[in-house]
């Protein structure tokens, strides 16, 4: 069963690191090329929606799925038999796409601040080394 587990967790993070590359890579055509009005909350939801945003929805919807993916991959963590390491790293990577996910919505809200660009950046590194060292740490 536990060898079902981590193969389970392996799959997900070697996905889990080729979204996030994708979703770096969008993000970064986000900063640079889409013009992001700062918007008032839900009213600009609807907006931007309505404006047809493409590249910053595919952003958001990246995003979300990072997020699910981060939950699986702490799950699988914390029940195979791992190394507490592994569970470590996996928290510390959620909380770092929370973090990008929270500085992402100011980035939309407050007009594309760039200490929020930098926060996801960075939150983007954490979160990618974290992912790697998992792999390195798995049985």
């Amino acid at each position: 069963m536990y060898n079902h587990m981590k193969q389970n967790l392996r799959t997900l993070v070697e996905f889990m690191i080729i979204i996030l590359a994708f979703q770096f890579l969008v993000g970064i055509y986000v900063n640079l090329y889409v013009n992001i009005s700062p918007m008032v909350f839900p009213s600009g939801m609807m907006m931007m929606f309505s404006m047809g945003m493409p590249a910053l929805m595919l952003h958001m919807l990246i995003g979300i799925i990072l997020g699910v993916l981060s939950i699986g991959i702490l799950f699988f963590a914390t029940l195979s038999d791992n190394k507490k390491v592994v569970v470590y790293l996996s928290a510390i990577a959620l909380v770092f796409v929370v973090l990008a996910g929270l500085n992402g919505l100011e980035f939309v809200f407050n007009g594309q601040n760039n200490i929020n660009s930098f926060f996801m950046a960075t939150s983007f590194i954490i979160v990618m080394l974290s992912e790697f060292s998992i792999l390195l740490n798995l049985d």
